[in-house]
């Protein structure tokens, strides 16, 4: 069993500015709301997984970083890497890009066999030279038998609150975006 929840929004800035906001991972705490810190990590053969400066982070598939967010009063953390991209192709009148993170909680909250790995898919669609939409999936996916009935139980709750979270999450890249086209 899997679920997914999509939302969009429109924004008043060019695709290619939206895109540099998606992608700038190391100043998403200043404004994403639930975003509280960002540490950007790489995989090493001998020692599993490093932190790096933020400045050695390069926004590519296969890309690392733990983030740190905040739910109801308490704090989680999560392991996103991209999965996929698409980057902005303006010399070929390419009106789409994408890039989808893959996103799994490192809480002990979270027993490790059971735990699920979120998939957001984020989509800017152009629709002029100054304007884009910005669509957004979210892709519940369980771990272990343990994770699909919890998933299953909770079902209502996510469809009912998960597609709040996403559009709260749209806009405030929405708003980052129109900010640094000076649209706001």
């Amino acid at each position: 069993m899997s679920l997914t929840v999509k939302v969009s929004c429109d924004v008043n800035a060019p695709m290619e500015v939206l895109w540099e906001t998606l992608c700038d991972v190391k100043n998403r705490p200043t404004f994403v709301s639930r975003v509280t810190k960002v540490e950007f990590k790489k995989r090493s053969k001998n020692h599993g997984l490093v932190t790096i400066h933020p400045e050695e982070f390069v926004h590519q598939e296969g890309s690392l970083w733990v983030v740190e967010s905040l739910f109801q009063g308490k704090t989680f953390r999560s392991i996103d890497s991209i999965t996929s991209m698409r980057k902005p192709n303006t010399s070929d009148n390419d009106k789409t890009a994408s890039v989808q993170i893959s996103s799994q909680f490192l809480d002990k909250r979270f027993s490790t066999r059971n735990r699920a790995v979120h998939i957001g898919t984020f989509t800017i669609e152009a629709l002029n030279e100054k304007r884009c939409r910005l669509h957004g999936s979210l892709g519940f996916l369980p771990g272990g038998c343990w994770g699909a009935l919890d998933l299953w139980m909770r079902k209502r709750q996510i469809q009912k609150l998960a597609p709040l979270w996403m559009r709260e999450y749209l806009t405030e890249f929405a708003t980052e975006a129109e900010k640094r086209s000076g649209k706001q």
